[in-house]
């Protein structure tokens, strides 16, 4: 009798932990390609080698997922199911966080990227008064440092994505910057704008500008 009823339980919990090994098999490899996406605005070959690691990981994680969940047999025990529920609530928190945050981390990698390059200083990032930034383009600036893209800066600016585009070849010719991540990193290292508050520094662009744009 007791062995039976042992039998029934073990009956009933299979279609659970199927279930949660079902959930592991689906968020973790769609965090993980949601990671190898995001992974393509990254900057430094050893932080995208790093996330391609990790991604591979979940990926790997899915799918002993996806076998056990197939599988007929599993390990008996509270200790397997508990297991399994921890790892689906990863892979659930995994997939949040990458989904909410990624292109803020995307956006901080590639500042402290153009931060570490350290070329700025040595005849780049340096206002020409001959040709000095414009309001708009300080403007554009700021909002480039916030991590928004050419069509989110048009918008909030109510300008045209091909007027962004003119204003941020010109900021980089007067720059001599290479890049946008450039540009990025002489706002921060030059004080315009204050990554902690995430605003454009009044008093340091007052100095910078003579024309209005």
């Amino acid at each position: 009798m007791h062995e039976r009823w042992w039998e029934n339980d073990r009956e009933m919990d299979r279609p659970v932990i199927r279930l949660v090994h079902l959930a592991v098999a689906v968020l973790w490899p769609t965090a993980a390609a949601l990671g190898l996406w995001r992974a393509r605005r990254l900057q430094r070959r050893r932080t995208r080698l790093r996330v391609y690691l990790l991604m591979a990981l979940g990926f790997a994680v899915g799918a002993n997922a996806g076998v056990m969940a197939l599988s007929s047999q599993h390990p008996e025990g509270a200790l397997h199911v508990v297991a399994v529920i921890v790892l689906a609530m990863m892979g659930l928190i995994v997939l949040y966080v990458i989904a909410a945050y990624g292109d803020e981390l995307a956006h901080e990698e590639r500042v402290l990227y153009a931060l570490s390059r350290g070329h700025l200083g040595n005849g780049h990032g340096r206002v020409d008064p001959a040709h000095p930034l414009s309001a708009r383009e300080v403007e554009v600036i700021g909002l480039l440092c916030q991590g928004l893209t050419n069509e989110e800066i048009a918008l909030s600016l109510g300008i045209s994505k091909n007027t962004v585009l003119t204003h941020m070849r010109n900021i980089m010719r007067k720059l001599t910057a290479p890049s946008r991540v450039d540009v990025v990193g002489w706002a921060i290292a030059s004080g315009l704008y204050d990554p902690a508050s995430g605003k454009v520094d009044v008093e340091v662009a007052g100095k910078l500008l003579t024309a209005h744009g």
